[in-house]
This record gives structure tokens, C-alpha cells and sequence, in this order.
């Protein structure tokens, strides 16, 4: 009784390889990019990474102003001027 089970499992799995060799073999070239879209996505991702760049930037301004002017009110609660 097994070895009727793994005889129909076998056949089972060789049909599911099979099917999928054929599928990987029509659309494999697909994962190739040509050498105009690598280049375009190169580009496209330095201007993100420069966008990426001036957020932070601002980010980083705006810590900073609220930085300052934290400091700023705490000296002024100690030295006592409102």
C-alpha cells in the first residue's frame, strides 16, 4: 500500500518539476535587464539617495533649532529671567 502511495507522490512531485523547469526556462530572460534600464535604475537611485540626503538635512536643522532652543530656556530659568 506505501509503495503505491510513494509511486503516486513521485509522479506527483516529477509533474510539478517538470512544470515548473518549463516555467522557469519561458521567463528566466525576464530577471536579465537590459544595460539602459540598469543605468536608468542606477540614476534613479542616486536621486533618491540625494532626496534622502536633503530630508535628513532638514531633519537634522530642525533638531538642532529645537536643541537651541531648549538650551536657550533653560538658561534662562536658571540665570532667572522670564
Amino acid at each position: 500500500m506505501t509503495d503505491g502511495i510513494a509511486q503516486a507522490s513521485g509522479r506527483g512531485n516529477a509533474v510539478v518539476y517538470r512544470r515548473t523547469d518549463e516555467i522557469v526556462s519561458r521567463v528566466g530572460h525576464l530577471g536579465r535587464l537590459p544595460d539602459e534600464a540598469r543605468h536608468r535604475r542606477r540614476k534613479a537611485v542616486e536621486r533618491m539617495g540625494i532626496g534622502a540626503l536633503g530630508v535628513i538635512g532638514i531633519g537634522g536643522i530642525a533638531l538642532g533649532v529645537t536643541f537651541t532652543d531648549a538650551i536657550g530656556r533653560i538658561g534662562m530659568v536658571i540665570i532667572g529671567k522670564s
